[in-house]
Order: C-alpha cells, then structure tokens, then sequence
C-alpha cells in the first residue's frame, strides 16, 4: 500500500512559499523606497510594509500549526511536512529578529 501525502503538510509548505516570496518583496519594497526617495519613518508607506510583515507572520505560525499537525498524522508521507517546517520556523524566527530591532530604534 503507498502512502499519500497530507494535504496539511502540502499546504504548510505552500503558505511557507507564499510567506518567503511576500518577504523578500517587501524587503525589496522598502530598499527601493528607502533607496530613491528622501523619506521618513512616518511614511504611510512604511506602515503598508509593516502591516504585510505582521499578515506574513500570522501565515507563517498557521504553517507552522499545519506542518507541525501533519506530522502527526499516521500513515501519511513527511516529506511537505518537513519542507513547510522548514520553510515557515526561519521566517518566523526572523520576523521576531526584525521586531526586536524595530522596537529598539
């Protein structure tokens, strides 16, 4: 008998994707307006970015919660389960980072 994928595990690394993909671009989001505008910090435009970070967390710990649930499942394959984990703890992890240092400045 073969075994099937969880479809949570499938869907933690998804949103682990989707999470990375909307990071690196708010990163380069706000290097570009950073960069060619003479802007300061009480730009609307940076709150924006700071609210997408803020969703970009909830996504990434619902991931978490996802991948952490399928492992859990018997007779279902790890391997989307592992990847979403692997995917989703270093952007959290790194969102804390970023919060840490924007709170201090």
């Amino acid at each position: 008998m073969s075994k099937d994928n969880s479809n949570f595990g499938l869907t933690s690394f998804i949103m682990g994707l989707v999470s990375l993909t909307n990071l690196f671009s708010c990163f380069v989001f706000s290097a570009a307006v950073a960069g060619f505008l003479n802007i300061n910090n009480q730009e609307p435009m940076y709150t924006v970015v700071g609210l997408l970070m803020i969703i970009i967390g909830f996504v990434s710990i619902v991931g978490l919660g996802l991948g952490i649930t399928s492992l859990a499942q018997k007779e279902k394959r790890k391997v989307f389960s592992i990847l979403g984990l692997v995917t989703n703890i270093p952007i959290i992890m790194l969102l804390i980072v970023f919060w840490i240092i924007g709170s201090r400045s």
